[in-house]
């Protein structure tokens, strides 16, 4: 473009710089900034915007500092986008004091403050678990005359599933719906998730299966996942089965989650061959076992008593450079010590103690059961 008769303008350099923003070569679009003042052009709300915007998503938040304050001393006033950005910026890093310190700029700088500007703060206070703090900013949402959205219920919502309050949580999911907001899949997320603890919850759960069918809202995977585990955990082996097989047939391909909970299922109907046919279904389509699954095993053959077939696979975990958690660790040594495999329980005692774990049991007592 420059060798021809046209030149760039403010415009051609913003899309350069929004560009290479999202390309994350930050050293370029400083580079353009100069370049722009070099050609006699100076960089407007936009230019600035683009830039911070890129920086804030890559958590470059002091690079954003100099940037702002590159804008205000060149005379480029911030607008309410520029302010919502970094607002964004520093509740994605958890930093809220540093978010409402941009609110109280963004207030005294007579910029309108908008629910977009609210419900990224209470988005950030709830992932912070600042519930106290969420609670008054809702407060003061409606005293200033707005109406929350479906984010901001979905946002309060999660910090309530987050903590555990079942009632908070569906107390909000009842008020969004008479207030005529839709609720969407981040809705169903918290609801079930909050539905863990007690297997009484079991029939809030069927009632959200249920009006997620009347509201056409089909379940995504992290749903399906949420309701196979959690119906395992309460003993509904069929009906987490059946989750699946629905899941499956609606064209979702199963995940890490999903696998892991269904080696939970086999083996708590003692299928220990069923088991490991999902973790070589899980091996052939490439996803690798973690050590939670590895953990589900052990445990899970510790309990059918089959400590060798357990043993086995905290081998294999190990070879996989992974270490089991210390009282999954201990019942699988205990297991050992009651057959008679002192060997194997030696290996892990000097294995878990090399590694570190201390709360592992010692070998102390082999002799004695040696002895017995």
């Amino acid at each position: 473009m420059l060798e021809k008769p046209v030149s760039p303008n403010v415009q051609t350099y913003n899309i350069l710089i929004d560009g290479y923003g999202r390309k994350r070569e930050f050293t370029r679009c400083f580079e353009i900034l100069e370049e722009m003042e070099d050609n006699g052009l100076k960089p407007n709300v936009i230019t600035y915007g683009s830039l911070i915007n890129s920086l804030c998503k890559d958590g470059r938040l002091l690079d954003v500092d100099v940037v702002l304050n590159d804008m205000i001393s060149r005379g480029v006033k911030p607008n309410a986008q520029v302010y919502n950005t970094l607002i964004d910026g520093h509740c994605m890093r958890g930093t809220m004091s540093n978010a409402f310190v941009c609110f109280e700029k963004m207030v005294e700088s007579d910029i309108e403050t908008t629910l977009v500007t609210y419900n990224t703060l209470l988005n950030g206070l709830c992932k912070k678990g600042m519930i106290k703090e969420a609670e008054d900013l809702v407060v003061h949402i409606l005293l200033k005359g707005l109406n929350p959205d479906v984010i901001t219920y979905n946002s309060w919502m999660s910090a309530y599933s987050d903590a555990g309050d079942t009632g908070k949580c569906f107390q909000m999911y009842e008020k969004m719906k008479t207030s005529g907001i839709k609720p969407t899949m981040n809705t169903i997320h918290p609801l079930i998730r909050v539905c863990k603890k007690e297997k009484s919850e079991l029939v809030l759960i069927d009632k959200i299966v249920q009006e997620m069918a009347e509201m056409d809202l089909s379940p995504d995977r992290m749903v399906y996942n949420e309701l196979i585990h959690c119906y395992v955990l309460h003993g509904e082996v069929q009906q987490s089965l059946a989750m699946h097989i629905e899941m499956v047939e609606r064209g979702i391909p199963s995940d890490k989650k999903t696998y892991n909970s269904l080696v939970m299922v086999h083996l708590k109907e003692g299928e220990c061959e069923e088991a490991k046919n999902i973790i070589d279904q899980m091996k052939a389509n490439n996803i690798v076992p973690n050590d939670e699954t590895y953990n589900i095993l052990i445990e899970g053959h510790c309990k059918l008593k089959n400590f060798l077939g357990a043993y086995m696979w905290y081998r294999e975990m190990l070879d996989n450079g992974l270490l089991p958690v210390a009282n999954i660790c201990n019942e699988l040594v205990s297991g050992l010590r009651e057959e008679g495999r002192l060997q194997e329980a030696q290996i892990i005692c000097s294995e878990m103690s090399s590694k570190g774990i201390e709360e592992c049991n010692t070998n102390e007592d082999l002799s004695a059961v040696g002895r017995a």
